[in-house]
């Protein structure tokens, strides 16, 4: 199944039904009327958008509109329950009136579990384009999918009644989460998953890059729970995010294997009260040339003490420093601190131009050579230009 865009013209007069009849009513895909895919309920296992509080769908527009409100926290906006390949690519935004009640956009599946010796997962599935939130979960989980790629979503005030992070995967493999904006997932602090993007486990070879995290409680997750294998998190910038820059999985789990985390940059300005491992323990993970720069003096605070992780070629401003080969001085960005909200895409590379590096800053050619780097930096640019830069921006 390659679906282009979903288009509910009518909503919600055209789209209702009750879960019990599970009637479908088609959707309109690649520009051709399909009566034969279903709108009903979870228990159908396809396609759902629906209220559980009166079993009734209130009716949805994809790319031209408005998803109508939900009314308790377990519903989800859009289900993907197929066996199948799928390209979800909405051209506007879902949203809602006042606020969602579950998740934004999910897939699920019962035959895909990576710890099953035969699988049937979701294969390329592409979720892109969308605008999501407020929702009262999470606004966006990858499950049971390999070589998904969630690309260019604005990920916005997530889990307004219950925690959850702006977005995860499980059970997937090779699935990539790049060029998406998360911000506005906040509650009170001690509260956990409330953070931007979150490599979860039962997956392998998630790859978190070239995103933007702002304003959430943590920026960046990766549980320690087997299975979870070769999670990847490289030139991404966050920004202001207010309680901790990396979230951990539970102090008495283990078993993931060695996690890389490198060329990211982290800001945090004056008044916020932020450690870069806050609540959770670091475990297992290398940290190689990025950037913690707190813009108040002396402001920054580890939190937990890692275990068994390597940090080198990193910049520490206004906070102590950790590992070898170490960078201590003002970064020198553009315009640190500036990044704003709601990033056009569309303008890439020309977003979020702050973080680059001036041509005399001392984080140029200061970095780690890393293997299997992905090839560019957060704009686009080559991977390397002389030896590596530290920081998102390799400069030219």
């Amino acid at each position: 199944m390659d679906i282009q865009q979903f288009n509910f013209a009518e909503a919600p007069d055209v789209v209702r039904s009750t879960i019990k009849d599970k009637l479908g009513f088609g959707i309109e895909a690649g520009g051709t009327l399909s009566p034969d895919l279903n709108f009903a309920g979870i228990e159908a296992g396809l396609i759902s958008y629906y209220a559980l509080s009166d079993k009734v769908g209130l009716g949805a527009t994809l790319g031209a509109g408005y998803m109508s409100p939900y009314k308790q926290n377990s519903a989800e906006g859009l289900l993907i329950a197929l066996d199948n390949n799928l390209q979800v690519i909405p051209d506007d935004r879902i949203a809602a009136e006042q606020n969602v009640g579950g998740l934004g956009i999910a897939t699920q599946s019962p035959h895909a579990s990576v710890q099953n010796a035969t699988r049937h997962p979701f294969l390329n599935v592409k979720i892109t384009g969308n605008s999501v939130g407020p929702t009262g979960r999470n606004n966006i989980i990858i499950r049971v999918s390999d070589d998904a790629i969630v690309e260019h979503n604005r990920l916005i005030n997530s889990s307004v009644f219950d925690k959850g992070h702006s977005i995860f995967t499980f059970n997937t493999v090779n699935c990539k989460i790049q060029y998406n904006e998360a911000y506005g997932n906040v509650g009170p602090i001690g509260v956990i998953d409330r953070g931007g993007f979150d490599a979860d486990y039962n997956c392998k070879d998630t790859k978190i890059q070239y995103n933007y995290s702002h304003d959430n409680n943590w920026g960046f997750a990766i549980m320690k729970k087997a299975i979870n294998e070769n999670v990847i998190i490289r030139y991404n910038i966050s920004q202001d995010d207010k309680i901790s820059v990396y979230f951990y999985g539970f102090e008495f789990e283990t078993g993931m294997n060695r996690a890389n985390v490198y060329n990211n940059v982290h800001f945090i300005r004056t008044g916020l009260n932020v450690a870069v491992f806050k609540d959770r323990t670091p475990y297992n993970t290398n940290f190689y040339n990025n950037v913690f720069h707190f813009e108040e003096t002396d402001a920054g605070q580890w939190g937990k003490t890692p275990i068994d992780c390597t940090f080198e070629n990193n910049a520490f401003f206004n906070i102590t420093t950790r590992g070898t080969n170490a960078i201590t001085t003002n970064p020198m960005f553009i315009n640190p601190g500036n990044g704003g909200q709601d990033i056009d895409w569309n303008n890439y590379p020309n977003v979020l131009t702050g973080y680059q590096l001036q041509a005399s800053s001392p984080l140029i050619n200061a970095g780690k050579v890393v293997p299997d780097n992905g090839g560019q930096d957060f704009w686009g640019n080559t991977l390397y230009s002389g030896n590596p830069d530290i920081g998102a921006y390799e400069h030219q």
